[in-house]
């Protein structure tokens, strides 16, 4: 007997081995040859008949074909049900050897992606079946995966559609989607992504959407585990969303809590255990994987970390990305419904989501997996620009760290958008953009990103307003301009008046716009326009044709010294 792929390889073979038991017919054994999905090395893998009636798994090097006596010792260890005889033992061993296929199954210390394969749990997408596994030790952090119910549509109208109305929801479902596309990402490690806010928000809830995206959404899974589980399930979990609810749960002492936990957000960011012992190293193999998390608690670690007098570096900002969840008061996590929304109509809200996750769940997933793998050329091209573009348009002016997280942000974003494109999400085109960028400002604002991405925005304003090409001086009311204008300056007789675009000001100062044009109105830099906008109506002629466009018009010489550049009052660059 022989098992088969499509292919006709054959992948394992069956052997007929006596019992110990006298007068038991033979039973069947399995028989595989596995290359290790890292290093390559071929491995021996038997399936056998244990005593007490259960079954018994065996993995061994290749070379101990060579010597039959070390199998014969682990079959004893291991409580195989074959014969007592050493003769009989021999001839079994012989069969064995014999029956070893000649095609490997490639065997993985990880979830995701190998080569063209995703590894999701026990199925291999884009694989013939059984030419591709999970190592043993990972199978049980996937247990969720093997679950889906209902279909990719149901879960559209049912579950992405109620988290729409929450950021923190419909972050999650990104996030998740994400995950399989870290690998085309150019990004310096992985990520936490950690809501943090007190109970009765809806944390929980919006995690289970995201967690409906691949599998079964409750239980969810938590901190509560040591070092060495936290690695094996972020294995398990490599290239898709690794979810760890409640940092109450963390596996840490008191004493030394905040060393311990910046050290585990390290070690999952970085995708790769420690090193053991080579007494153990069997056992406990080296794990590697790639860490796209979401997480919550009761406190935005940032928050935790300045309370007991602890650093929380830009290294640990750009890992463990901290995103406050408004109070019960505000709203919680449904921050898309209208804000006269009752306490109960929230709280009926997030039942109902609950709910829906545990009805409809894995089947979007498996979709996406098969989409992405089907346009993995040209997800690999896109999603870099994507990334970019959301960068530019957030963080223009940003520093390294600001950056870096922007572009967590920005691979959310592109999942989202290329997801929506797709039809897999039942979202208008400019959603996830608006939520992405949401969240990215509310985790600015609570690590001093704000007021960094302030100092560098009004640098970069200084900087363009002070160049004549791309805002002349113009001596008409009216005056000519080209159709790509950004601005201009003009003469007047209480000083000079800078007149500029919304779209130029926006692409200058990024996500920083909306607050520096209330800093300015505030400080009556800008003239507001009717309704107290911060726009006017200004008459241009571009083209040749005369019309009105809302622009948003400023004192030069008093935005100057706003900016820090203190000038004689009247007199342009």
């Amino acid at each position: 007997m022989s098992k088969k792929i499509k292919s006709g390889i054959q992948l394992a073979r069956a052997v007929n081995i006596s019992s110990a038991t006298g007068g038991q017919p033979a039973k069947k054994w399995l028989v595989r040859r596995y290359a290790d999905g890292a290093s390559g090395a071929h491995l021996l893998g038997l399936s056998f008949p244990t005593f007490g009636g259960g079954r018994g798994k065996l993995l061994l090097p290749m070379s101990t074909t060579a010597a039959p006596r070390e199998i014969v010792k682990a079959l004893i260890d291991r409580g195989a049900d074959w014969p007592n005889d050493a003769a009989q033992q021999e001839r079994s061993i012989g069969q064995i050897i014999s029956a070893v296929p000649d095609q490997a199954c490639v065997l993985s210390g990880t979830s995701g992606w190998v080569d063209d394969v995703f590894m999701f749990g026990k199925l291999a997408i884009g694989a013939h079946k059984g030419a591709y596994r999970v190592h043993e030790h990972l199978i049980r952090g996937t247990e969720r995966l093997a679950k889906k119910a209902k279909t990719s549509d149901t879960w559209k109208r049912s579950v992405a559609k109620s988290a729409a109305k929450s950021s923190y929801a419909a972050f999650t479902i990104m996030q998740a989607l994400a995950a399989p596309l870290l690998i085309f990402a150019d990004l310096p490690e992985g990520a936490i992504f950690h809501f943090g806010g007190s109970g009765s928000t809806g944390k929980t809830t919006a995690l289970m959407a995201g967690a409906s995206v691949y599998g079964a959404a409750h239980p969810l899974p938590g901190w509560q585990a040591g070092e060495r589980g936290l690695h094996e399930r972020a294995a398990a979990n490599s290239d898709l969303q690794l979810i760890l609810d409640d940092t109450e749960k963390l596996p840490v002492t008191s004493r030394n809590r905040y060393q311990e936990i910046a050290s585990i957000a390290h070690t999952l960011t970085s995708g790769e255990s420690r090193d053991y012992a080579q007494s153990v190293q069997k056992t406990l193999p080296k794990l590697q994987w790639r860490c796209w998390a979401v997480s919550s608690g009761p406190n935005i670690m940032e928050r935790e970390f300045a309370g007991a007098s602890h650093n929380w570096s830009d290294g640990d900002r750009a890992r463990w990305i901290d995103i406050p969840v408004p109070s019960k008061n505000e709203g919680g996590v449904w921050d898309r419904v209208p804000a006269k929304e009752s306490f109960k109509a929230r709280g009926k809200r997030s039942n109902d989501l609950f709910r829906r996750t545990n009805r409809a769940y894995g089947a979007i997933g498996r979709q996406w997996i098969r989409l992405v793998q089907e346009k993995r050329q040209d997800f690999a091209v896109n999603l870099p620009r994507e990334i970019d573009r959301f960068v530019d348009r957030v963080c223009p002016t940003g520093g390294g760290v600001e950056r870096r997280i922007a572009a967590k942000f920005g691979l959310v974003y592109a999942a989202g958008r290329l997801a929506t494109r797709q039809g897999l999400l039942p979202w208008s085109g400019n959603l996830p953009l608006k939520i992405c960028m949401r969240l990215y400002l509310r985790c600015m604002a609570i690590n001093g990103g704000m007021e960094r991405a302030l100092d560098a925005a009004k640098a970069q304003l200084l900087t363009a307003i002070k160049d004549g090409d791309r805002f002349p001086i113009a001596t008409d009311a009216r005056p000519a301009l080209p159709n790509n204008f950004e601005g201009y300056r003009r003469l007047k007789s209480g000083g000079t008046e800078l007149v500029i675009t919304q779209a130029a000001f926006r692409s200058i100062t990024g996500s920083s716009a909306t607050g520096l044009l209330r800093e300015f109105q505030a400080d009556v830099v800008l003239e507001s326009g009717h309704g107290k906008r911060s726009a006017k109506q200004v008459r241009v002629n571009i083209d040749g044709r005369t019309s009105k466009h809302r622009m948003l018009v400023f004192s030069y010489d008093r935005l100057l010294t706003a900016l820090g550049e203190d000038r004689q009052e009247g007199i342009p660059n």
